[in-house]
């Protein structure tokens, strides 16, 4: 219900700054409580709420948005590759139920931000150095280049099984 009345918001300028403020925040705590995980025990905490949240920052409705971009997306991409690899690869099977066009509207999200984020960082001598923000960015594509091909093989399958019952 929450996520409803979220994605039914304007996405003005200022409520995406206030919003991308509030996820940076969250992202720092978010980072901290995963670090205190590894330390403590690591079932401290539900990794499915983990989960759960990645998924909702992933598809906040704003992600392309140039103030929500400049201030948002890489607090949830450095969340998202914090996460643990096995995390990582569970959210993997959740994105492998996406459409191809839903997956296509994460992967673009990522990619404007690296475009963005290099356009900021303006290498002089045509070099360009990746930073965190971007090697975070790298770990949330592999993450999704895992769903597309495994989303890929569910299709196929589906497909193969589909032409089996009808007999073709």
């Amino acid at each position: 219900a929450s996520y409803t009345a979220l994605s039914e918001i304007e996405a003005g300028a200022s409520c995406s700054v206030i919003i991308a403020h509030a996820l940076s925040d969250l992202s720092v705590d978010l980072r901290s409580r995963i670090r205190l995980q590894h330390l403590d025990t690591l079932s401290a905490v539900d990794p499915q709420s983990f989960l759960d949240l990645a998924v909702v920052l992933l598809e906040i409705p704003w992600l392309l948005e140039p103030s929500f971009l400049e201030a948002a997306v890489a607090c949830i991409l450095q969340f998202c590759a914090a996460l643990p690899k096995l995390y990582r690869i569970a959210l993997a099977r959740h994105f492998a139920t996406y459409s191809a066009e839903q997956l296509e509207r994460l992967v673009v999200a990522v990619q404007q931000f690296f475009a963005f984020h290099i356009a900021m960082e303006g290498a002089e001598d045509g070099e360009f150095e990746p930073d965190a923000e971007v090697r975070d960015g790298i770990v949330v594509m592999e993450v999704f280049y895992a769903a597309a091909l495994l989303g890929g093989e569910k299709r196929k399958a589906s497909a193969v099984e589909a032409a089996a019952a009808t007999g073709s």
